[in-house]
């Protein structure tokens, strides 16, 4: 599925996305927020978990994964 179509499903469906570019690399990716997870409030304070969509150099949905980012020290 190209990028375009996915952006159209996830505007059509009122979500928010994020687009990011992996760094050093020529590949995007949508990230949807969908949950925050309590940290171990030793190390890190929270996780936020994401839907990720993942697209080549073409444009094309490669893959779709969950990943998450924490505030930690």
């Amino acid at each position: 599925m190209p990028k375009s179509e996915v952006a159209r499903y996830l505007d059509s469906h009122g979500l928010v996305y994020d687009a990011a570019r992996y760094p050093g690399s020529p590949n995007w990716a949508y990230e949807v927020k969908i949950a925050e997870e309590p940290g171990d409030h030793l190390v890190c304070a929270k996780w936020t978990i994401f839907a990720v969509m993942d697209f080549s150099a073409d444009q094309t949905l490669t893959d779709v994964h969950l990943g998450r980012v924490g505030t930690c020290l």
